[in-house]
């Protein structure tokens, strides 16, 4: 059971931290949180270009990560290089947009999954976890969704009679 809670929080703190970004972001504090790239909200083709002229990879990358995060642009994050932070910025939009067809152009299977589950917790969306290849990781978000919705009746779609155990006393606690 605590193994399940851990499992668990690891997947939502990148949530919540994400939330956190967007909620700055609307308030109008987030754009200008890294000093070292000039993000606002003007011209994205300058903002690009800022990033473009950034000779350090690694840095150019995560520039690209967060202009395509703030932005919420498909197009930014396909020029970032680093697979990882090209599927954190894909992932980052997906759960923003509500869209789990965003979470396909994830290439890492763990990481895709962690992006299914984390739009079907968002958009309450029980279907979206049907998409997850990894048992474990499809029980999680039954019982993410069940805890979401407050709605027992989903932990018995998990097949497993330690992740349904889980997921009623999950709920029950919630």
């Amino acid at each position: 059971m605590q193994k399940i809670k851990h499992l668990r929080d690891f997947i939502q703190i990148p949530l919540l931290i994400i939330i956190i970004l967007l909620i700055s972001i609307a308030a109008g504090i987030g754009y200008k949180v890294f000093k070292n790239y000039n993000i606002s909200d003007t011209d994205i083709s300058k903002e690009i270009s800022e990033c473009d002229e950034i000779q350090d990879q690694a840095e150019k990358d995560f520039c690209y990560r967060l202009l395509g995060s703030i932005k919420q642009d498909l197009s930014i994050c396909d020029k970032i290089q680093n697979q990882d932070y090209k599927d954190g910025c894909y992932r980052s939009i997906a759960i923003v947009k509500q869209d789990s067809s965003i979470c396909d152009k994830i290439q890492d299977q763990t990481e895709k999954d962690v992006c299914y589950s984390n739009v079907a917790v968002v958009k309450q969306d029980l279907s979206i976890c049907d998409l997850i290849q990894n048992e474990i990781n499809k029980n999680e978000c039954y019982i993410d969704v069940a805890i979401a919705k407050q709605d027992s009746s989903i932990c018995d779609k998990i097949q497993d009679q330690y992740y349904k155990d889980a997921c009623y006393t999950d709920i029950a606690e919630a």
